[in-house]
């Protein structure tokens, strides 16, 4: 779990999303960036090392990172 959470920071875009792996040169594919930004987010939280807290109190893993993580991915969200 330790090594998922990991990639999962490591492996974020600048934006705030992750990568659908099935995204395609040929076409818009924000809703896939949102799919799997959106499920990111959720295992991030479920993994037990993030605790995603809407109030923006965020516990656990590297608190420093998983902040700017968390965060970055919500923003991506909002504003696409």
């Amino acid at each position: 779990i330790d090594n998922g959470t990991r990639w999962l920071i490591d492996h974020q875009k600048n934006d705030g999303h992750w990568d659908h792996p099935l995204q395609s040169a040929w076409w818009d594919d924000y809703g896939r960036k949102c799919e799997a930004t959106a499920y990111a987010l959720i295992a991030l939280n479920e993994s037990k090392s993030m605790y995603l807290n809407l109030s923006g109190h965020y516990y656990g893993y590297d608190n420093d990172t998983s902040n700017n993580t968390i965060h970055k991915g919500i923003r991506y969200l909002l504003n696409i």
